[in-house]
């Protein structure tokens, strides 16, 4: 009697674990069917050298991604206008552009944006002046970051 139990015990062990292992093989779990798809918008247009290697990235992203990444290219301006002007104080949602409305708020940011961009350029030249160490040169040169 108690071989029997334990040989009907055996039997739905394996006949769960049988089942089991249909469904793993009959319904696998893809973690690849999750498709990621994104826009990018180039400053340039169409013909441009640059267009011509966002679409190259784009089919580099989907073949290296095994179609998981799919990246539409687009052209200035096909998705957004080039020119574009918010305050995202007054508008965080960005509906109103200001560009080209003759707006005193548009001198205004176009002011504040000069002003910012000199700024960044002080910091970029100061980078530019700064010196590294030869072991840091070395490391970069082994890196391929410089010459």
């Amino acid at each position: 009697m108690k071989g029997k139990r334990v040989f009907l015990l055996g039997a739905f062990v394996f006949v769960i674990a049988a089942l089991f292992a249909a469904s793993l093989i009959i319904c696998p779990v893809d973690a690849s069917a999750k498709v990621y798809r994104m826009k990018i918008q180039s400053a340039y247009p169409r013909g441009d050298v640059s267009m011509e290697l966002l679409e190259e990235f784009a089919k580099s992203a989907d073949k290296r991604s095994n179609g998981q990444i799919k990246i539409s290219v687009f052209a200035d301006p096909e998705l957004v206008p080039a020119e574009q002007l918010f305050d995202l104080v007054a508008d965080p949602g960005e509906q109103n552009n200001l560009f080209g409305k003759g707006q005193k708020a548009e001198a205004e940011l176009a002011k504040e944006l000069d002003r910012l961009s000199t700024e960044a350029q002080k910091y970029s030249r100061a980078a530019e002046q700064r010196s590294i160490d030869g072991a840091t040169q070395e490391r970069l040169k082994a890196l391929g970051y410089v010459d």
